[in-house]
């Protein structure tokens, strides 16, 4: 979702607890939200949450339930958010074609 900072009815900026503007979220899709498993590199068997940028959505949740997996490739992944856990964003989301058994 787009983000936006609101005023109070003072027409003062609306603060968060850390003294910057508290961001609101808008009705705006500019991206989608996938929680993943990590099946290879450093960080293996780890979960975490990847924001992909961008409207195109490949697959969503009905899909996702009538399969046992679903794996796919980031494009442009990067850490987002670092801390513990580790969030990332990326410019794309593809799809890995299932491999005939």
């Amino acid at each position: 979702m787009a983000t936006e900072e609101r005023l109070d009815d003072s027409g003062n900026k609306i603060m968060g607890n850390d003294g910057t503007p508290r961001k609101f979220n808008t009705d705006e899709i500019v991206g989608y939200k996938y929680s993943v498993t990590i099946l290879e590199g450093e960080h293996r068997k780890k979960s975490t949450q990847i924001t992909v940028a961008g409207l195109d959505c490949p697959i969503n949740n009905a899909k996702i339930m009538k399969r046992d997996s679903v794996k796919c490739r980031f494009t442009g992944l990067e850490p987002s958010m670092v801390g513990n856990p580790i969030y990332y964003k990326a410019e794309k989301i593809e799809l890995v074609a299932p491999q005939a058994k």
